[in-house]
């Protein structure tokens, strides 16, 4: 009997499906695409439960005719490319003839279409992969897409979607990219009833911008426009002050298209290279044009990857573009500092021709703050002698350590009393018990130095030790966090001023699914107006870190896992810890170098950080005099 056998299309269409329908959010992807390649100028999705039992996308475009519904549900069925030749110059989003087909297989699909010269419309009906079932209807020009029930056929991948918000979060972000692709089209985005945001559809990316991220992150933002051997850039990237932990809010596209590539990533923080603090981001939104034919977007299904014929163009042309609006802010602001002493010198030449300007009171205000100043450097000279008199006087033994002008310490002979040399004897008794407490874990430590200014190279119980200054602190901090919260719970720090972050829909749902482990974990937080989240306390470990980076840190571990509350709390300790701790790179006294390699060796079995990197490398005497050949 024969093994091998030919699988029923219907099983064949829910693998292949597989590979385009990954969650709601890539329904949408197809649906708005398809919307776009319609030459649509309005388009709005909704989303009720993230999507999973309700999906619709309504556009005004040029709709179908009745004959072509049915064939629009078949795979590789498209009306963007005929021949293989055509390939080699896509310009639409879709081309593959997959999207409705795979959609269509795995839920409950309905399009209302319509043509504007046609007196009525088509109703078309399928469900999981079956035939189409058509019927005239009265419905506005354009196509309307509902989608229900998405996954109902195929159980497994229903319990791999996460919690509608999560899912709802990640529709959003791919919807608000499509809509800084085509800032010419209007975009509306609903969920759960509740109108997201609405892109004007003007054709200006800084409204845009100003229509999904807010007016004060589209002001902080520079123009860029470009162009060289054959690639044209244009958009908008951050200034300096506007940056992020990670690369979430830099994005880029590609004749249109929203892709990732490595070169663009590196390229554009080449060009900030030396002007962001390190660990910082910058954010973008660049286009990028470029010859078809010098570059594949046929490498996935999703269409998320590119490949370029030569990558050096796109990334010249990224650097320097973002190079030469970097550099344009820059002479601004040089001419804003060299216009500041403008004003003191018209100062002097009003005062004799126009005293009201500049009334003569601000200046002797001036002066008389300026004269205490001066006037302190004598006494303050007198004090440095009476100082180094009395350590002499120390040094020859012929006062006490103390001052003459401070008379109720002279008088008091008890700071040289022969009882003072009797206090070690009398703690003796106990001191014993507290050294052999701490002898064991503790050994006695020779700090030999700082490599690079992240490793500390020390000597204890004859072993050379190289210790990871940035992991013995992380997994120390989060040892004691962990403590924290199993007795009377994490220290907080109400913060002077709060700190407003903004977040991206995918990180605003994580927010809003993980308040609680937040709060537990030491933060007070809450949504404060569209995509931005206002603190007002935080772990008292991160007293002197930066707060929004250690808030996006803490939301990033938490991204993309269904654990339960107790790992989601340890995750979110992991990213207070991991900012909390000393960097590589920070210059350490002997002291503090002393006070971390002893720590890290009282670490009862611990030899990792938090994420597995190990905490100290050693090496005994024999293993080095081996190393030398001093033993054979």
């Amino acid at each position: 009997m024969a093994e091998i056998k030919q699988l029923s299309p219907l099983v064949a269409a829910r693998i292949a499906a597989g590979e385009v329908v990954e969650r709601p959010a890539s329904v949408i992807k197809e649906l708005v695409e398809n919307a776009i390649d319609a030459l649509s100028t309005h388009i709005t999705v909704e989303l009720r439960h993230g999507g999973i039992t309700y999906m619709r996308v309504t556009d005004n475009g040029k709709g179908m005719a009745e004959e072509d519904v049915p064939t629009a549900f078949l795979r590789h069925a498209t009306s963007k490319i005929e021949t293989g030749e055509d390939l080699e110059n896509v310009v639409t989003l879709g081309f593959r003839g997959e999207a409705l087909y795979s959609v269509a297989a795995v839920a409950n699909v309905e399009i209302l279409t319509k043509r504007r010269e046609d007196p009525f419309g088509t109703s078309a009906k399928v469900s999981g992969g079956g035939a189409p079932v058509l019927a005239p209807a009265g419905c506005p020009d354009g196509t309307s897409v509902i989608v229900r029930d998405l996954f109902f056929n195929t159980p497994a991948r229903m319990k791999f979607l996460k919690k509608d918000s999560l899912e709802a979060g990640y529709a959003e972000e791919i919807v608000r990219k499509i809509a800084l692709a085509r800032p010419d089209i209007s975009f509306r985005f609903i969920s759960g009833g509740k109108e997201l945001f609405f892109t004007p559809g003007d054709g200006s990316l800084e409204n845009a911008v100003a229509a999904l991220f807010g007016r004060e992150y589209a002001n902080a933002m520079l123009p860029v426009e470009y162009a060289q051997d054959g690639v044209k850039i244009s958009g908008l990237i951050g200034k300096t002050e506007l940056s992020r932990p990670n690369r979430t809010f830099q994005i880029f596209f590609v004749n249109g298209r929203s892709v990732m590539h490595k070169s663009f990533y590196v390229a554009l923080g080449e060009a900030y290279k030396g002007q962001m603090m390190q660990g910082r981001f910058p954010v973008c939104v660049l286009h990028l044009n470029i010859d078809p034919a010098l570059c594949d977007v046929n490498v996935h299904p999703s269409k998320a990857e590119i490949k370029f014929a030569n990558d050096k163009p796109v990334f010249d042309v990224i650097y320097w573009g973002a190079k030469n609006a970097l550099y344009a802010i820059r002479d601004t602001r040089k001419l804003q500092i060299e216009s500041v002493p403008k004003p003191v010198q018209t100062e002097k030449i009003v005062q004799g021709e126009q005293t009201a300007f500049m009334p003569p009171k601000k200046e002797t205000a001036v002066k008389t703050d300026i004269k205490p100043f001066v006037k302190e450097e004598t006494p303050s000279r007198i004090e440095e002698e009476r100082v180094m008199a009395a350590v002499e006087k120390i040094i020859r033994k012929e006062a006490a350590p103390i001052m003459e002008d401070e008379p109720p310490m002279v008088a008091s002979p008890s700071f040289v009393p022969p009882v003072k040399k009797e206090e070690p004897q009398v703690e003796k008794p106990s001191a014993p018990q507290r050294e052999a407490i701490q002898e064991a874990p503790a050994p006695i430590i020779k700090i030999l130095g700082q490599a690079f200014d992240t490793y500390i190279v020390a000597e204890a119980d004859g072993k050379l030790l190289l210790v990871d200054q940035h992991a013995a602190h992380e997994r120390i901090i989060y040892n004691a966090l962990v403590e924290e919260m199993e007795g009377k719970g994490i220290d907080s720090q109400l913060l002077l001023l709060p700190v407003t972050v903004k977040l991206s829909p995918s990180e605003m749902a994580i927010f809003k699914e993980n308040s609680e482990v937040l709060l537990k974990s030491g933060f007070e937080a809450e949504e404060f107006g569209a995509g931005f989240v206002k603190i007002s306390m935080v772990p008292t470990a991160l007293s002197g870190c930066d707060v929004a980076a250690a808030f996006v840190e803490v939301i990033d571990r938490l991204s993309g896992r269904r654990d339960t509350k107790t790992e989601a709390q340890t995750y979110a300790l992991y990213g207070v810890a991991c900012k909390a701790a000393l960097k590589a790179g920070k210059l350490l006294s002997v002291r503090e170098q002393e006070v971390l390699v002893e720590k890290a060796l009282m670490l009862d079995g611990v030899a990792t950080c938090p994420h597995g990197r190990p905490l100290i490398l050693s090496l005994t005497k024999t293993d080095i005099e081996k190393q030398f050949k001093r033993i054979v």
